[in-house]
């Protein structure tokens, strides 16, 4: 996903007016059109192999694991074809999402680092970028304008977490209510709407994203909501970004779900459940997903369908 550059005026000796995002709109629809011209011509197989083709290749599966304590969610989910996109409040490394403002030492380096964010963030020409990078710095309100910015990012930015991996134990335990709820699976080549904006997440020893470095030269914000600690790195995760939209959902199409998928620990109620959301499903006109129930084997965890 390409987040969109600032785009602002700038007036000398007064606070910069920081402007996070455009319309987030505008990154969707740039999606949908790709999706519209490329892909909606194609047959599943031929989305598949177009999409694997990538720089960024999509597996052919998404997954989302949920608890499954709440039947209102449970049927938004798998009646409603929602995706929830959560804040950063819910997530569960209270670390993600750190922005840490950082100019270097080197007075010479400061300046180019600033003329190079005015450069990315403003509409202004060389001169007056090199102009106005001088009274930033004299000023010395660079941190509080981009840490402002990192702020509204936590608290507007909705975020669904998805992915790869069906089979994780540790993410069963965490996210599924100790292998207790459910893991739903979408196909990327059917939902390619609304799934393609998913991106992989990049796993780190350092989280927190340094702005204003000899090397800056990616959206700060956008690396910050799509960086982890290495310590996650097995959930190889994937998410769905959608910024100012944290408390809403993520409409996807009612074929991409295709599969359900039971705890090793689900109680017969919960299986009872999702066949009732899928005969729902059926009875609306829409597709009716496998379902299959996980069962532990050699320490391993295997997906049967029942």
């Amino acid at each position: 996903m390409n987040w969109p550059r600032v785009a602002h005026r700038i007036k000398m000796k007064k606070p910069i007016p920081m402007r996070p995002y455009r319309d987030p709109e505008e990154d969707r629809n740039r999606v949908r059109q790709l999706a519209g011209r490329i892909l909606q011509p194609m047959t599943p197989r031929q989305r598949r192999k177009y999409l694997l083709s990538q720089p960024t290749p999509y597996r052919r599966h998404l997954y989302k694991y949920t608890a499954a304590e709440n039947d209102a969610h449970l049927r938004d989910a798998i009646v409603g074809n929602r995706l929830f996109l959560c804040g950063a409040d819910r997530l569960n490394d209270p670390g993600e999402l750190q922005l840490e403002v950082r100019l270097p030492i080197d007075v010479p380096e400061a300046l180019k680092a600033l003329e190079r964010w005015l450069h990315r963030t403003s509409l202004l020409k060389w001169k007056d970028r090199v102009v106005q990078a001088r009274e930033i710095y004299k000023q010395g309100n660079f941190a509080s304008i981009h840490q402002a910015a990192g702020d509204k990012t936590r608290v507007e930015t909705g975020i669904c977490s998805l992915t790869t991996d069906p089979h994780n134990q540790q993410m069963w335990a965490n996210y599924a209510n100790g292998h207790q709820g459910i893991c739903l699976q979408y196909n990327v080549a059917l939902g390619y709407d609304t799934l393609c904006e998913a991106v992989p997440v990049i796993y780190d020893d350092l989280p927190v994203v340094e702005i204003f470095g000899r090397n800056d030269l990616e959206d700060p914000i956008r690396r910050m909501v799509l960086r982890k600690h290495t310590a996650y790195l097995s959930e190889k995760e994937w998410r769905l970004v959608r910024p100012t939209q944290a408390g809403q959902s993520a409409l996807v199409h009612h074929t991409a779900l295709s599969g359900i998928i039971l705890g090793v620990r689900a109680l017969a109620e919960l299986e009872a459940k999702a066949r009732d959301f899928i005969e729902e499903r059926r009875r609306s006109g829409m597709s009716a997903p496998k379902l299959y129930r996980a069962t532990m084997r050699g320490g391993r965890i295997s997906v049967r369908r029942i």
